[in-house]
């Protein structure tokens, strides 16, 4: 018998999993992929946890707008990060090769750190939000 999970409970579970291993004393994503990954995996936590509470009738169908676009912006917020990110390293003589070496003293991997700082602060917000209606983080 084969097991299939959906993109959304697959997202939603590894949301779990780096809330969890945060929690645990894990250290946080080291890569800028795997913090892009994480955040990806939030919004959609944060969506399905807000359709379960407007399903439920906890959240108003305006709360549930207001959340859609919050996480939309959230969203739009990783995906410029990651392309600042992305043209930050194709810039690089060495390419990804000196994207390492650079680190945060680079200008321009500081400022896809920064919006993707400002998406990530936002959705914990949203998280808090969520959170003060009953959902489970």
């Amino acid at each position: 018998m084969k097991f299939y999970l959906s993109r959304a409970a697959l997202s939603l579970w590894a949301a779990l999993v780096i809330t969890a291993c945060a929690g645990l004393g894990v250290p946080p994503a080291d890569t800028w992929n795997k913090k892009v990954y994480a955040a990806a995996a939030t919004i959609t936590g944060l969506a399905s946890s807000a359709a379960q509470l407007k399903a439920s009738g906890v959240l108003s169908a305006e709360d549930a707008g207001n959340l859609v676009t919050q996480l939309q912006t959230a969203q739009d917020g990783v995906r410029v990060a990651d392309g600042i990110h992305t043209n930050c390293v194709k810039a690089l003589p060495g390419g990804a090769a000196s994207a390492a070496s650079t680190g945060a003293s680079d200008p321009c991997t500081l400022t896809a750190q920064n919006r993707l700082d400002v998406a990530v602060t936002a959705l914990t917000a949203v998280q808090a939000y969520l959170n003060s209606k009953g959902a489970k983080p």
